[in-house]
């Protein structure tokens, strides 16, 4: 039934321009009820040892930890070749050392979250992440640092499983309370921790156990629910839980990924509905109203189109840089090495300037169109790999200043740069004309602006009024109460 009503939703989002979020987010639970790939976020408030577990967990010190909450980012953990990454809200994705981890995670170097690191990535190879697991570790809430509380929440949507970290030095509060209400409408299974249980006695172990086992089963409207104690630190308990965690979910992956993905296209539906409940209310305004934001959007587009100028400037710029380097005989005077190296960082940051730009564009047009319409539309991120684009054009360098005589090697080089950013030119002219052209072809489709035909005004309205009527048959059938283990 979950194939079918997936399926379903995406082919009902896809006749509409109104929902790109949405049709993204089911397509890709389209591809998770393929996968066998369970995503477990660690989750709790701060200081409960969630980067602790993580660490016993996988039986190596991977994560930074300490005595002030550390982790200030959404941190996933691969299995794989060992790797660090750090990718940047505005795509842009960097390779960092083990070292840097902290640098980048630690909330004392990011005290109000704008420091633009949107999430971690780490590879490294380990038997229990080789199961089948991808491993989240994420801030901490309730601390005053509130934007980690609302990373937490919002990441809890994205996990098929959650294991809920708490601790003896504290009872369960309003807090955890709070989160396990909101968390437990997307999370297709929770398992729940209680660290740091070397601090006290078996008695007060025990107490301390069945209070929060009977404060949980009626949060979660459960008689199942299984607290395992654990002390990170010492690395007690940690292999029973390791031992029951990995054979739970291998026994029950499909099950908890379809309750998962059930759980979330179920919310996804809700999102569709809202947005086109938005629309309507904008499409509603009065003409003047909505031909005066229709103008002022139609200004912002320009706008953008204009920024095209400004970056054909810095290239040009860029290009006459590049070019005196070679006309002042600058070439001779290095090892060809080091001259290489210099004009690969030089065509980097030109590359890099041009894709930030672009992601730039996508991101001042979806919260103008948000500003204006009260409508989510948001655009998917290119992620901008460091260094990546540079070793491609480093071989064909490599090539250039093999090819062809001594006495002519400035004349190809010059040529070959010349080529070379023109080509990144007329890619980002031609993607940035289509981002505008795209975006004022679906506002005229949105809000029939330019149309003056009362009967296709009429059509596209009964086409939105069907497709309502169906998201919420959709939307029935989830509500539907599901089978219990």
């Amino acid at each position: 039934m979950i194939h079918y009503l997936t399926d379903e939703v995406v082919s009902l989002l896809d006749q509409t321009p109104l929902c790109p979020q949405e049709t993204r987010e089911a397509k890709k639970l389209q591809e998770k009820l393929q996968s066998d790939t369970i995503i477990v976020s660690v989750v709790g408030q701060f200081k409960r040892g969630k980067s602790s577990i993580i660490n016993a967990l996988l039986e190596q010190d991977l994560l930074p930890v300490g005595i002030v909450p550390i982790t200030s980012a959404i941190t996933y953990i691969y299995p794989g070749d060992q790797r660090y990454q750090v990718r940047f809200e505005n795509g842009l994705v960097k390779e960092i050392t083990k070292d840097q981890l902290e640098e980048h995670l630690c909330v004392e170097h990011d005290q109000d979250g704008t420091r633009g690191v949107a999430s971690l990535h780490l590879q490294t190879p380990n038997p229990f992440l080789e199961q089948g697991f991808v491993l989240v570790d994420t801030p901490g809430v309730g601390s005053y640092h509130t934007h980690n509380t609302e990373t937490a929440y919002s990441f809890t949507e994205k996990s098929d499983g959650v294991i809920f970290t708490l601790s003896v030095d504290s009872p369960i509060n309003e807090i955890e309370m709070d989160f396990l209400r909101q968390a437990k409408a997307y999370a297709g299974k929770f398992y729940f921790v209680v660290n740091k249980v070397d601090t006290i006695n078996e008695h007060q172990l025990e107490e301390y156990l069945t209070y929060c086992e009977d404060l949980l089963k009626k949060l979660l409207e459960t008689d199942q629910v299984r607290i395992f104690p654990v002390s990170a630190l010492k690395g007690h308990g940690i292999q029973a839980f390791s031992s029951f965690l990995t054979q739970d979910i291998q026994s029950k992956k499909k099950e908890i990924i379809e309750h998962s993905v059930h759980r979330k296209l179920s919310e996804l539906v809700a999102s569709s509905l809202s947005q086109i409940t938005l629309y309507r209310k904008a499409f509603n305004l009065p003409i003047g109203i909505l031909g005066r934001r229709l103008k002022q959007m139609e200004q912002t587009i320009a706008a953008t189109r204009g920024k095209s100028e400004e970056v054909l400037n810095t290239f040009t710029q860029k290009e006459e840089e590049m070019t005196r380097f070679f006309d002042q005989g600058l070439w001779d005077s290095f090892s060809t090495e080091l001259c290489v190296s210099m004009i690969d960082e030089q065509w980097s940051q030109l590359f890099d300037s041009m894709q930030l730009t672009l992601n730039e564009m996508k991101k001042n047009l979806g919260d103008q169109v948000t500003q204006l319409f009260e409508m989510d539309y948001p655009y998917a991120l290119t992620l901008l790999e460091e260094g990546h684009t540079a070793k491609a054009f480093q071989k064909q360098l490599a090539c250039v200043l093999e090819e062809g005589s001594e006495e002519n090697k400035t004349q190809r080089l010059t040529d070959y740069l010349h080529c070379n950013i023109q080509g990144l030119w007329d890619y980002f002219h031609r993607e940035s004309t289509h981002l505008c052209d795209q975006l004022s072809s679906t506002l005229d489709e949105i809000f029939l602006y330019k149309e003056k035909n009362s009967i296709k005004i009429a059509y596209q309205m009964e086409s939105l009024y069907k497709l309502v009527r169906r998201l919420k048959r959709v939307q029935h059938l989830l509500n539907q109460p599901q089978e219990k283990e």
